[in-house]
C-alpha cells in the first residue's frame, strides 16, 4: 500500500481534477440551456455524458484513496 504522503498527494490531485471536470460539466449544461443551435446542444449533451462518466471514475478512485488513508490511520 502506498504511504500516507503519496495518498494525500493523490487525493489533492484528484480534487483538482474534479474541479476541472465540474467546470467542463457546468459549461456543457450552460450550452444546453442557452444555445440556439441544435448541433451545439447535441455536442453539449455528449460533453455532459463524458464529463459525468469521468467524474464517476474519479470519485470512485477518491473513495478508494480515502479508504486507504483511513486504514493507515487505524493502523497507527
Amino acid at each position: 500500500m502506498p504511504d500516507r504522503t503519496t495518498l494525500e498527494a493523490e487525493l489533492r490531485d484528484l480534487d483538482e481534477r474534479r474541479e476541472r471536470i465540474e467546470r467542463v460539466l457546468r459549461g456543457a449544461l450552460d450550452r444546453q440551456r442557452f444555445a440556439g443551435d441544435p448541433q451545439i446542444v447535441a455536442n453539449a449533451q455528449a460533453d455532459e455524458r463524458n464529463a459525468l462518466r469521468e467524474l464517476d471514475r474519479l470519485m470512485t478512485r477518491s473513495r478508494a484513496v480515502e479508504g486507504q488513508l483511513l486504514q493507515q490511520r487505524g493502523n497507527t
